[in-house]
């Protein structure tokens, strides 16, 4: 409601703030108005994608990889924000294990950063990905 009600720079810097970023003081005027132009733009399109990926009891189950990620062959890394907002202690926990049991799956944890972890700590998230990619 905050954001596709009336989209403002300050609605917007404020969503962000709760949900997607630890520092939304940091987030850059420009970024703010492509959002909100975005969400004016695009706001039928972004209920539609809501209602596809979350349903009455949360996100739909069926879009989950769930045990499906025991057997990933892939080299995949978690890489989340210690400030996410949407990262419960139950998710970060049920973490560990996933990766412990494969060995084509690392955890990164970036301090002081939140759901979009490239945001608030670009530099960090580029270094972590670097250091992925050569592993």
């Amino acid at each position: 409601r905050l954001l596709l009600s009336n989209p403002t720079r300050d609605s917007s810097r404020k969503f962000w703030g709760q949900l997607l970023v630890a520092h939304p003081e940091r987030l850059d005027k420009s970024l703010l108005d492509a959002d909100v132009a975005h969400m004016r733009r695009n706001r039928e399109s972004v209920i539609g994608l809501m209602q596809c990926v979350v349903g009455v009891g949360g996100l739909r189950r069926h879009l989950l990889l769930g045990e499906r990620w025991r057997e990933a062959k892939v080299p995949t890394v978690f890489l989340w924000g210690e400030r996410d907002a949407f990262m419960t202690p139950k998710m970060r926990e049920a973490w560990e294990p996933i990766a412990s049991r494969n060995p084509n799956i690392s955890i990164t944890r970036v301090p002081d950063a939140g759901h979009l972890p490239w945001i608030d700590a670009p530099e960090r998230v580029v270094d972590e990905i670097e250091a992925f990619l050569a592993s």
